[in-house]
């Protein structure tokens, strides 16, 4: 016999946000960045955009969560340098995000301090240049985002 149990969405759009964002950061995140360091352009916000949208499946029932979290992990990427530095430390980050502007509220939540310095300065940055995108396509208005190089 099957038991079919009643899924909390929220609680689980939650843990794909938080689990997306945390392997994104991790994966990505094994080198020092190379854009900043050679003088070249940071792409814009419409460029990450046009990126998240050619890798995001287009059948994809959370496409819009997909690629809002693709914007904001890239974003942050882009602007998050000497990940080697930090390899093997983690960082827990909640950020609120408000509705129709580029505004957040950071809080550490834990972790090791210095990689929690740069993953703040990071989103900050992400922020600043417009390139974090504006709004959220789910309901929770804050979010934990792990920051941990691999």
């Amino acid at each position: 016999m099957i038991q079919i149990r009643k899924i909390d969405r929220e609680a689980m759009m939650k843990k794909i946000v938080v689990l997306t964002f945390a392997l994104v950061l991790s994966g990505c995140n094994t080198r020092t960045n190379p854009i900043n360091h050679k003088g070249i352009k940071s792409p814009d916000a419409s460029e990450i955009k046009s990126q998240c949208e050619a890798q995001t499946p287009q059948q994809t029932q959370q496409r819009e969560v997909m690629l809002w979290i693709c914007q904001a992990s890239t974003s942050i990427q882009h602007r998050f340098f000497d990940a080697d530095t930090y390899r093997g430390k983690t960082c827990d980050i909640r950020i609120k995000l408000a509705q129709r502007d580029h505004s957040v509220k950071i809080n550490v939540v834990g972790g090791d301090p210095d990689l929690c310095v740069a993953a703040t300065e990071a989103i900050n940055q992400a922020v600043d240049n417009n390139t974090f995108p504006v709004g959220r396509p789910f309901q929770k208005d804050s979010m934990t985002i792990h920051f941990a190089p691999q």
